[in-house]
């Protein structure tokens, strides 16, 4: 493509896009695959257009079934209004991006290594724990680089080369060997992070010895991204090793049965549609 990876002006962009649907596979949660190409094109014509509270919908049912979020495309160019609730243009949608959707987590920052190309110089990423207040322990949960912005990490880098809040590993640190950042920090400040969901990890020690049948696991959290400083907030009061295992858990809970748009005549329409016996001439030219 004719374009710079860095600072793009789209007036500048020689290269045309154009986005062609050519196949539906599913409808209102409802799957077509076993249905004949030619019905599902002609489906493909009638499907309306959606609002947020549409793509609500969605997403919280593709959230239910363990998938990471939604992979949207517009037909045509999106409104402003969908290009705002979506934080950027049309592309992947996931819980973590939107306010009210997945946890936030208060974490201890504990240690950080030194960044490489752009962040040189800058301390990227930074490690960061929850408390577990039956060992006293702070248990690494994930390494964070998101969600900063570059007069956050001058601030930060001041403020972590100060001899005063850097330090030798502490003995309550529960950090594996292989997580040994450039530096280690006192732990002073508490960020709330938020990611996309808690998983398994042979690395991180969050939890670790409360997981169910991975005793020897702890777990951690997927593409965690900063959201603000705590400074009301001490390491005491950080986010417990207890609560990161109940979220996790809580991830794997059976989740209710919804329909994604429309009623049952909505349904009954779209059966109908789909079997060819709608009397509607357009979707009957499109057919044969």
């Amino acid at each position: 493509m004719n374009r710079g990876r860095k600072d793009v002006n789209e007036k500048e962009v020689q290269v045309a896009v154009k986005v062609l649907l050519y196949d539906l596979m599913m409808l209102d949660d409802r799957p077509l695959l076993q249905l004949p190409l030619r019905y599902r094109t002609a489906l493909l014509q009638h499907v309306g257009e959606h609002d947020e509270s549409d793509l609500r919908k969605f997403l919280h049912a593709a959230l239910d079934a363990k998938c990471e979020g939604l992979m949207i495309k517009a037909r045509g160019p999106p409104s402003k209004r969908c290009e705002n609730w979506l934080k950027a243009s049309w592309g992947g949608v996931k819980k973590d991006y939107l306010e009210g959707l997945g946890d936030s987590f208060d974490l201890v920052v504990i240690g950080g290594w030194w960044g490489n190309g752009r962040k040189a110089g800058w301390f990227s990423p930074l490690l960061l724990a929850c408390y577990n207040p039956e060992t006293e322990l702070l248990e690494s949960v994930c390494k964070v680089m998101s969600g900063f912005t570059d007069e956050f990490y001058k601030e930060l880098t001041a403020f972590y080369s100060r001899e005063e809040n850097q330090c030798a590993k502490k003995s309550y640190y529960d950090v594996a060997e292989s997580m040994t950042p450039s530096v280690w920090f006192e732990p002073v400040r508490v960020w709330e992070i938020r990611g996309a969901d808690l998983t398994v990890s042979p690395v991180h020690r969050a939890g670790h010895g409360l997981v169910p049948g991975r005793e020897a696991a702890g777990i951690s959290l997927r593409f965690p991204r900063f959201i603000r400083e705590r400074p009301d907030k001490t390491m005491s009061e950080a986010t417990t090793a207890h609560q990161i295992v109940e979220l996790y858990q809580q991830q794997f809970a059976p989740a209710a049965s919804r329909r994604l748009v429309g009623d049952e005549a909505d349904a009954e329409r779209h059966d109908e549609v789909a079997m060819g016996g709608l009397e509607d001439e357009s979707v009957e030219r499109a057919v044969l």
